[in-house]
């Protein structure tokens, strides 16, 4: 995979359902945001119950090359959901390639 495939993957993660997440998690990630963090099935859960962005952007994305099969993600997200405020955060994302696949690993927001 290239880099324009994993920060296409990213997005996707902003955007995507409880399914897209079930299948792109690894079985022992974590999602850290202000005041929680999140196993996997927590993450799903908290998916099916909410509502998806309709807009993201990433802005000053960085990509460092952790090993063969880990890389982590950088960038400022600005984002905004139908009928609220735009929200802005610096975030980080963990993938690594396990068969021949890459699955988020650990992702981190900073509001």
């Amino acid at each position: 995979m290239n880099a324009e495939e994993l920060w296409e993957l990213e997005e996707q993660f902003w955007r995507g359902d409880e399914r897209f997440y079930r299948d792109n998690l690894t079985e022992d990630s974590l999602m850290v945001f202000s005041g929680m963090v999140l196993t996997k099935d927590q993450t799903v859960e908290t998916i099916a119950g909410g509502t998806r962005w309709n807009d993201v952007a990433f802005d000053n994305r960085r990509m460092v090359l952790l090993t063969d099969d880990a890389v982590a993600l950088n960038y400022q997200a600005s984002a905004r959901r139908e009928g609220a405020d735009a929200y802005t955060a610096l975030a980080t994302s963990v993938y690594v390639r396990r068969e021949g696949v890459w699955r988020l690993a650990l992702h981190q927001q900073t509001t």
